[in-house]
């Protein structure tokens, strides 16, 4: 096998990391070269882990912390993925809240760690709306520019790393908007390479590969950072991880997974937005966990997914399956207390419940602030 090949893609919440990696594998599969990724979350069950291994993805998931935090850990996940699924490419995607990877991940895996890997140039990945918020002082709905001054320090931030920047979601934005974007990105961070991309067009997929595999990384560590800025800025996060178990209770009409995900990802949002709250971003997946699922391999799934409060739920993936039994996760970043989450989480779990007559049951539910990043390594 040739050299493994690690690929990092960074962004803040929301901006469609996880559509990028998993089309970009399933890009892959189709040219017979065999991937795989490594997600990255605060807390465990992660709505992208379910998305990649739904569709088959060999995925393993460093959950209690950032890359930058569990480098260790990451480095050894590699290690396993090269060892027992002979991968020759993984894609590494950091948590949405996460930055200076050059410095604690890639650098360190070179250096301190001596890891044989050829790394690709460091990718961020751009949500428009989010990014017109912060460089060009937009508003987002109601709630004006939204994200609080600490947490557009992690934003950016993550921009300063970058060699490539995709603004994403380039399909529906008018051309106009665009422009000026790319126009404030270039002039901002024009060490980078800025693409109009959308990760949902195969092309795009397949013309970044090819630029990224043909372009000689220059990683360069963020040379000045605030650690007791990006600390805070995090700390201003909420985060919630639940995993929830639903069943009929065969009385009324069927729900099927895109009636639940759909329900739940409404409901959250309404309650959210209705505390004045910004959300960062939103998932909800919905499976079947009934007898006879397999445990590998494609499986059926629902998500729903939001990126601010401004922005209604919209479906990620689909199913019409009738579901009697089922397994909902939600993951739900927003700049509110921990607390606060976890009510409105549970709240609409019962709401959705009760208007399609399912029992419901929060079996695991973590909600908290992230802890202020303490990378093992850094190299500057």
């Amino acid at each position: 096998m040739n050299q493994p090949t690690l690929a990092v893609i960074s962004g803040f919440l929301g901006a469609g990391k996880t559509t990028l990696c998993t089309n970009l594998i399933g890009y892959l599969w189709d040219k017979d070269i065999n991937a795989a990724l490594i997600t990255n979350d605060q807390s465990t069950g992660l709505v992208d882990t379910e998305i990649a291994a739904a569709g088959g993805v060999n995925v393993k998931e460093i959950s209690g912390g950032c890359f930058c935090c569990r480098c260790d850990e990451f480095a050894l996940a590699l290690d396993e993925i090269v060892a027992l699924r002979e991968s020759e490419i993984i894609i590494a995607e950091a948590v949405g809240s996460c930055t200076d990877l050059v410095a604690t991940v890639v650098e360190p895996l070179r250096v301190d760690l001596q890891r044989p890997y050829r790394v690709l140039p460091v990718t961020v990945v751009v949500d428009p709306a989010r990014a017109e918020a912060v460089l060009l002082g937009m508003r987002v709905g109601e709630l004006g520019e939204a994200l609080h001054e600490d947490v557009k320090y992690i934003f950016l931030k993550q921009l300063e790393e970058a060699q490539f920047i995709l603004i994403n979601k380039a399909d529906g934005v008018a051309v106009e908007r665009m422009d000026a974007l790319v126009e404030a990105m270039e002039a901002r961070f024009p060490e980078a390479r800025v693409l109009r991309f959308s990760a949902q067009r195969a092309e795009d997929i397949r013309d970044f590969w090819a630029l990224l595999q043909a372009t000689e990384s220059r990683h360069r560590p963020i040379q000045e950072i605030d650690y007791e800025r990006y600390a805070r800025g995090e700390a201003f996060l909420g985060w919630l991880n639940a995993e929830c178990r639903v069943e009929s209770l065969g009385q009324g009409l069927p729900a099927t997974m895109d009636d639940l995900s759909d329900a739940l990802g409404q409901e959250v949002h309404r309650r959210q937005v209705g505390r004045g709250v910004e959300i960062a971003h939103l998932k909800v997946s919905v499976v079947d966990a009934g007898d006879g699922v397999p445990s590998g391999g494609e499986r059926e799934l629902s998500v729903v997914q939001c990126v601010s409060s401004a922005a209604v739920p919209v479906p990620v993936r689909r199913c019409g399956n009738v579901v009697a039994n089922g397994r909902v996760l939600i993951n739900l970043r927003a700049q509110a207390e921990a607390a606060a989450l976890e009510e409105d989480v549970r709240a609409a779990v019962a709401a959705v419940a009760e208007r399609w007559e399912m029992k419901a049951e929060v079996v695991r539910l973590d909600s908290f602030a992230p802890g202020a990043p303490n990378p093992p390594y850094q190299r500057r």
